[in-house]
């Protein structure tokens, strides 16, 4: 039997993401934003942070610890170049992405900007977030603290 490779473009991949996450009840908008990131992991052979992972963030979307009320992550606490934000638990992509606004932003206006955030979910691949800010002239150094891990392909849970 011959090896058989299927080719799916990246806008038909995004689009079925948007559809898969509006069933459980993302908007259209803030699936669009995990689509991307997912794709653009995939497009880059980082496969361990593509599609992958959708059945994991609908799973977590239907159990409740995602939430997809139509709000914002709320800024806790706020200096010129410095915030705390606490993402309320909504999908991990759009409040990594809300943090690096604020975080360019900030930079844009006190030379620096450092973000921490609490109540917030698997955001997908960190290099994403990189690459958003030098579109915009920024480096960025994402640093994240995860205290268990669950790796979609393997059942158990270890300390890292």
């Amino acid at each position: 039997m011959e090896d058989v490779e299927i080719v799916v473009p990246n806008d038909k991949v995004h689009n079925f993401i948007v559809s898969s996450l509006e069933t459980v009840g993302l908007t259209p908008a803030r699936g669009s934003l995990v689509a991307g990131v997912l794709v653009s992991a995939d497009y880059r052979g980082i496969y361990s942070h593509g599609v992958i992972l959708l059945d994991k963030y609908m799973d977590e979307i239907r159990s409740g610890a995602v939430s997809v009320e139509d709000k914002e992550p709320t800024v806790i606490k706020e200096s010129i170049g410095t915030a705390m934000i606490d993402g309320n638990s909504l999908i991990g992509a759009y409040v990594a992405r809300y943090c690096m606004d604020i975080a360019i932003r900030k930079a844009k206006e006190a030379g620096i900007g450092f973000v921490t955030c609490r109540g917030a979910n698997h955001f997908g691949m960190a290099g994403w977030y990189s690459m958003y800010a030098m579109e915009q002239g920024f480096v960025v150094n994402c640093i994240f603290n995860i205290l268990l891990v669950s790796l979609c392909w393997i059942k158990e849970t270890f300390l890292i």
